[in-house]
């Protein structure tokens, strides 16, 4: 897993799958895409801002820390975007 945040524009990306390409990408709420590949696995997450993680991590009951809710597949099954749709 890589966590990259740009201060300049306030965006951060988490890539939990490096070794995956991008195939598409779906909205999973205001300011919060996950990128999939061919096969709807997670290749990482985008937010567009620090307050949409916030609300994020908020909204779905979520530790605050990604390394806790990234940590397997189980975790990353918990959007319902990500199981095919």
């Amino acid at each position: 897993m890589r966590i990259e945040l740009d201060k300049a524009y306030d965006l951060l990306y988490i890539e939990v799958r490096p070794d995956l390409e991008v195939e598409r990408t779906e909205d999973l709420a205001d300011g919060v895409h996950a990128d999939l590949d061919a096969e709807d696995r997670v290749v990482g997450f985008e937010f567009l801002s620090l307050e949409a993680y916030d609300a994020f991590v908020r909204d779905q009951d979520l530790p605050p820390s990604p390394v806790d809710w990234l940590r397997n597949e189980a975790g990353l099954r918990l959007f319902g975007t990500v199981e095919g749709g």
